[in-house]
C-alpha cells in the first residue's frame, strides 16, 4: 500500500478527515475522488449503527 487516502485513513485508523475541497471531481488537498470501497462503506454503516444505539 502506497498511500492511504484519508478518508480510508479515518475509517481504518480513526485518523482525522480531511475538510475535503472538490475541483474537478477529486479533493484539491488530498487528491481522493469521493469513492469508497465496498468495504469501507460497510464500516460506515456499522459506525452509524453504532451511534444510533
Amino acid at each position: 500500500m502506497v498511500k492511504l487516502c484519508p478518508e480510508c485513513a479515518h475509517y481504518l485508523y480513526g485518523y482525522s478527515l480531511c475538510e475535503h475541497e472538490f475541483v474537478n471531481q477529486k479533493c484539491a488537498k488530498c487528491g481522493w475522488s469521493g469513492t469508497r470501497s465496498k468495504y469501507i462503506l460497510k464500516l460506515i454503516e456499522i459506525a452509524r449503527e453504532q451511534e444510533k444505539a
